[in-house]
């Protein structure tokens, strides 16, 4: 569980159904925090709760609002645009789109589950506000 119970580790904005439910399954039994969203509007909303998460995980191509212009809504937000953003996406050039986008890392679909954790735990532990922690971390994936 996270150290601080009312920050959320992770914002997890997926909307395909079936990788969203097991992403946020894997990761609260890793110990986060984690808070879903189906798009770019409604992670918008949960950020400007006053709660922001330690590290988001974005997928770009989304109905309602994409992760393009999510991004875009975040940068504008001081507050929220230093936040650590990792795309999780298989469009074309990612890496390419993530620098131009100031995201802090992505991963093409299919990614590697575990470099992903790794990922996680690394930016939650970076974060000014306070490390999250993961209990037991899998050996394998």
């Amino acid at each position: 569980m996270s150290k601080n119970p009312s920050a959320t580790d992770v914002l997890l904005i997926e909307d395909d159904d079936d990788l969203g439910g097991i992403l946020a399954t894997v990761l609260e039994d890793q110990g986060y925090t984690v808070d879903r969203v189906l798009n770019g509007r409604e992670a918008l909303k949960h950020v400007d709760t006053g709660r922001p998460p330690r590290v988001i995980l974005l997928n770009l191509v989304m109905p309602t609002m994409d992760g393009w212009k999510f991004r875009e809504q975040l940068r504008k937000q001081p507050e929220l645009a230093e936040i650590p953003v990792v795309l999780l996406s298989g469009v074309r050039n990612l890496e390419k789109k993530a620098a131009s986008m100031g995201a802090s890392d992505s991963f093409m679909k299919p990614f590697n589950l575990k470099a992903l954790l790794d990922t996680v735990e690394d930016y939650c532990q970076q974060s000014v506000r306070s490390s999250c922690s993961a209990r037991g971390r899998p050996t394998e994936m």
